[in-house]
Parts: structure tokens; sequence; C-alpha cells
């Protein structure tokens, strides 16, 4: 979480910003959209689950993989830390600490296997939003929004990657009943992994984070970025 910075601006104004790009690539400088490693790196914790699941091959590290990432690194720490008064003199009059009672423990043993872990992350996607408000620390309740909206659109992005239908099946029975024949039938969308089925991207989580309580958050740089 460390690489996860704050500046204050001479308005007073909090910007964050990630750090520590070593290992990033610039996108328009690679040859494909293919990942540039055959490894699945990454700190267990804040990994994707599908970088995590043992019955996939071959994926390909996508956008919302990141965000993901940035999921479980807003959940870890609204629920394993507290503020606590610095005994600094100069700097913050205030710093984070682990709480005398984090959850989501076993998120961090070593001796958990990826497969666990893959499992462990798809339940508490799924868990009722009254279980996560549950887990988040006193001292951030004001995130509970953002962590059971955020949840909430995993949860549905996993529903619709389970309801997609086997492209077997469409192959041996086509796209289903003719719409001009029954009116009171719309065309689902198809399901697409590049964005869990639209659930997750860079504007559901724009839309989700744009407001804390009742400020609206600023953007230092509003990109028009796709998805």
């Amino acid at each position: 979480m460390s690489n996860i910075m704050y500046r204050v601006d001479e308005n007073s104004d909090c910007f964050g910003v990630p750090n520590d790009f070593n290992l990033a690539s610039l996108r328009e400088d690679l040859e494909s959209d293919t990942a540039t490693s055959s490894q699945r790196t990454g700190t267990p914790p804040f990994m994707a689950m599908d970088l995590q699941d043992p019955d996939t091959k071959d994926v390909r590290h996508l956008y919302r993989h990141d965000l993901e990432s940035l999921f479980y690194v807003l959940v870890m720490f609204v629920v394993r830390h507290k503020i606590v008064n610095s005994k600094k003199r100069d700097g913050p009059a205030y710093a984070i600490h682990l709480a005398d009672n984090p959850q989501l423990e076993a998120w961090f043993d070593a001796k958990k296997r990826w497969e666990d872990l893959h499992a462990t992350k798809t339940t508490f996607c799924m868990k009722k939003p009254a279980v996560v408000k549950a887990m988040i620390q006193p001292d951030f309740k004001c995130f509970e929004p953002w962590v059971t909206q955020l949840k909430s659109l995993f949860r549905k992005g996993l529903n619709a990657r389970d309801e997609e239908e086997p492209e077997e099946l469409r192959t041996m029975f086509g796209d289903g009943p003719d719409i001009d024949e029954e009116p009171n039938m719309k065309p689902k969308a198809r399901y697409t992994e590049e964005t869990m089925g639209d659930y997750i991207t860079y504007r559901t989580f724009e839309r989700v984070m744009m407001r804390l309580g009742r400020e609206r958050l600023k953007l230092r740089y509003n990109y028009d970025i796709r998805p």
C-alpha cells in the first residue's frame, strides 16, 4: 500500500497518485495486448481472482485486474487499520496503525495456496453487505459505500459470468428465439471478460468513488479513458 501516495496542494485539496512504475510499460509501445510476462506475479492478497485461479491457463492481464487490486487495497485499508495520534512533532497530526482486531488475517497467511486465496476472494465478493460493513474499522466507516458498492460490482460480474451461455450451446441452438416473433424478449448483451460484463471498468469505479460522504472528489487528470 506504500505504492499509493498523496499530496496536498496550495488550496488544501488532497490528490492521490500511484507510485513505482519501474516494471510498467506504455501500452502503445507493446506489440500486442498480451502480458509481457509469462509468470503470474504480484502480492497475493492484492492479486485479482482470475490470476490465482488454478483452473485457468494463459490468463491475459487485463485492465480490470488492476481495478480489482485497487479494490483489495481499499478493503485492506479499512478493515485492518485504525487512526492514532502521531507522536512526531513534525509532520501529520495522525498516523495509520494496524487495528487491534484486523480482519481478513487469512489473506496474509504465507502458507495459503493461491487457489485457496482465489476461493476466499470469490466468497468475500459474494457476501451480504451487512457482513462486510461489520468488518470495517470504526475510523473508516465513511468508506462503507465505496466498499459495499464496489463489492456489489464484482458480485454482479461473477454472476454474469456464471449465467453466460456456453459457446457449445450457442453453436447447437443459435441465439434463441427470433426477437421479432417474441416482442417481450429483450436481446441479452454478450458477456465480455475484458470488463466482466461491463461491471468492472474505470467508469463504474469512478461513479462509485466520486463522492465521499457529502464531499465530491476532484480529479487531477480527467482523461477520457476507455473502458
